[in-house]
């Protein structure tokens, strides 16, 4: 008695079906940050799947070359109409890395405003040109290291263009780049 699995199938299953769900999630022109946010999650997933060395069906790669392309394009058209909007959002929770500083700040001060429940000790790791696709590769490695770990994960915009430097200076002054000296 037992189970016979297909490892290859059974992930060239799982990512189709992540192909066929992301096709048809990519947000509109007027989708909300959190949209993006949310689809973010899943195209970092699939990129992790489809950098396994597993694989690939040429009909897979085609259709992950044209989904890249449909998605850069909504997301060019959708940062042209909505970016510029985030700066004026609130700092809880943070949606642009300036939000950040503020966001611990007022974790640490207010517990009630946070669901960190006021930590003794809070812990900021800046890993500048990680990509989220690249932290969960990290954050899976870690939690098998050490099992206790408890992540809380919240996707932020950088600034654009997207220079680390230039968004690193921001998340540490908590100011947008334009107040820079």
């Amino acid at each position: 008695i037992g189970v016979r699995t297909a490892p290859i199938e059974d992930k060239s299953r799982r990512l189709g079906k992540l192909i066929d769900s992301l096709e048809a999630s990519i947000p509109a022109g007027d989708a909300k940050h959190t949209d993006w946010f949310h689809f973010a999650r899943g195209w970092a997933e699939l990129k992790v799947m489809s950098n396994e060395d597993w694989g690939l069906s040429e009909e897979q790669r085609e259709r992950l070359v044209k989904l890249t392309q449909k998605l850069d394009e909504s997301f060019f058209a959708w940062i042209q109409r909505r970016f510029a909007g985030l700066i004026q959002l609130p700092p809880t929770p943070p949606v642009m890395v300036h939000h950040i500083p503020r966001f611990l700040s007022n974790s640490l001060l207010s517990p009630h405003h946070s669901s960190l429940r006021s930590p003794a000790k809070l812990a900021l790791l800046v890993i500048d040109g990680l990509a989220l696709d690249q932290w969960l590769v990290v954050r899976e490695a870690l939690a098998s290291k050490q099992p206790g770990l408890r992540f809380r994960e919240q996707a932020v915009f950088a600034w654009i263009p997207s220079l680390t430097s230039v968004s690193r200076q921001a998340t540490f002054a908590g100011k947008a780049p334009i107040f820079f000296p």
